[in-house]
């Protein structure tokens, strides 16, 4: 319309003005910087337009929400089994028990969080300290038989294999399940009731273990002499202890500070109830007052008892500046294939309470392997039953088991917690590695280590060491 009524206007003043090219240029001239201008105009609000609707869709793509389907954590409490998710066998069997919130910034400088707010950044990683455990220690006569060297014995060569792994952990835990006496003052050596050598301590220091636990229901075998012989022996050596003591004055607590990160750790064993002179007992032997006191120990009928204790044992932890806290307990029935229901109640109470790390023995076979997450968010990793780490418990000799081989298994199960800039320690990764306790002469245990092949195993028998591997890999994540 704009163009039709200049032109018309052009039209009436050249019939008026015939043969005055001045005006008629001028007037063509004007009517070319008239077309110009429009276009321009109608340019220009185009992209006016254009460029309000993309700020309209930028302002609505991170309105203060993450998108659908991101709640803002990796995935927590997965598993990777052993060998990988391929089964390829080239990936270490681990558990990534991490997830943090993410602060995401918006096209326009704003964070997902609010209005004008500025970035938060991502606490940094200062300091690590790993933790590791394995499992029941068990010298049956056949093992001892086995590692008699003269008059005296030799263990070393059991842990050959799997030493390197011990000394590859900062802190290394190990379930000694015998007590530790001197023929010299009358006591002979016998594998059940257990009464053991010295030379066992003096080889699980040498191969990297640290920390014996000592409470376990063979821990009063020998009475009250191996009760408080065992722990002298492990002081004299410069080994931890955590589940026993020898005197009221002493703590049941240990407190370890590794990399700058103080770890807790508490110790327990089921008691087998009480008899008519003692109101505990262990494998059905009696326990005085006075020694009972020395033994870190709860009854299944009174798990309300135990709980207080946890709790309690959780403030001393605080009170001594603790920011990780493990938990080994023995429980759970002996060759079976699942952990209990009290196995589980009890832990998720203890999850309940905040403890980080819950490590079970006495089952002499791998259980499961989980993590549980409570409603404020905290996780627990447990693993049920870490098995049997050396003892004479063949599959050929355990109709307990269904001669199925199980107790010829055990773990190496691996933690590490995380110290960041901000002061908070948290649970980090997690490893397992099975072992298989291989009888070719003496006993030897084998690491099946996932992130090898099965031809790098150090075993004899590469198809038992197999079989062995499958039967936990199963045990923990089936």
């Amino acid at each position: 319309m704009w163009f039709k009524n200049i032109w018309n206007s052009i039209k009436t003043n050249l019939k008026r003005r015939k043969g005055d090219a001045a005006v008629v240029c001028c007037l063509l001239l004007i009517a070319l910087v008239s077309v110009a201008f429009a276009v321009s105009s109608r340019s220009v609000a185009r992209q006016g337009e254009a460029d309000r609707s993309a700020q309209t869709e930028r302002e609505g793509e991170w309105s203060g929400r993450p998108e659908s389907g991101d709640d803002g954590h990796e995935p927590g409490g997965s598993t990777v089994p052993a060998g990988g998710e391929d089964g390829s066998g080239d990936r270490a069997a681990s558990v990534s028990d991490k997830g943090e919130r993410e602060t995401r910034p918006t096209d326009s400088g704003r964070t997902a969080s609010g209005e004008g707010e500025a970035p938060t950044p991502e606490p940094v990683c200062v300091s690590s300290a790993t933790l590791g455990a394995t499992g029941d220690i068990l010298l049956h006569m056949a093992v001892l038989e086995a590692f008699s060297v003269g008059e005296g014995f030799d263990f070393s060569p059991a842990f050959t294999e799997v030493a390197p792994y011990y000394q590859s952990v900062d802190l290394m835990a190990a379930n000694l399940e015998v007590p530790l006496v001197d023929p010299a003052d009358g006591y002979a050596y016998s594998g059940n009731p257990f009464a053991s050598p010295d030379a066992i301590a003096a080889a699980l220091k040498n191969a990297g273990v640290d920390i014996c636990l000592t409470a376990n229901n063979h821990t009063y075998d020998a009475g009250h002499y191996g009760l408080i012989r065992t722990q002298q022996v492990l002081e004299g050596l410069g080994l931890g202890r955590v589940g026993t003591r020898k005197s009221e004055d002493e703590s049941f607590l240990t407190v370890r500070d590794v990399n700058g990160i103080r770890i807790g750790m508490a110790c327990w064993t089921y008691e087998t109830g009480a008899d008519e002179w003692c109101e505990k007992t262990l494998n059905g032997i009696g326990i005085p007052e006075a020694d009972a006191r020395l033994i870190n120990s709860f009854c299944f009928e009174r798990l309300e008892e135990f709980y207080g204790d946890a709790e309690e044992t959780l403030r001393l932890m605080a009170g001594q500046g603790c920011e990780a806290t493990v938990f080994f307990i023995h429980w759970g029935d002996e060759y079976e294939d699942l952990p209990n229901a009290l196995q589980q109640e009890i832990a998720h109470r203890l999850s309940a309470l905040g403890v980080d790390v819950i490590i079970g023995g006495h089952p002499h076979v791998v259980q499961k392997y989980e993590v549980i997450e409570n409603a404020d968010g905290h996780r627990t990793a447990v693993l049920y039953s870490l098995g049997n780490e050396l003892s004479n418990q063949r599959k050929e000799y355990m109709s307990g088991d269904g001669f199925r081989g199980y107790t010829e298994d055990g773990v190496i199960f691996i933690v590490r917690f995380d110290k960041y800039d901000n002061g908070d320690v948290r649970l980090g990764d997690t490893f397992a590695i099975p072992t298989w306790v291989e009888q070719a002469g003496i006993f030897r245990i084998v690491p099946l280590d996932p992130a090898k092949s099965p031809e790098e195993w150090p075993a004899y028998n590469k198809a038992l060491a197999m079989e062995s591997y499958q039967r936990t890999t199963s045990r923990l994540w089936g």
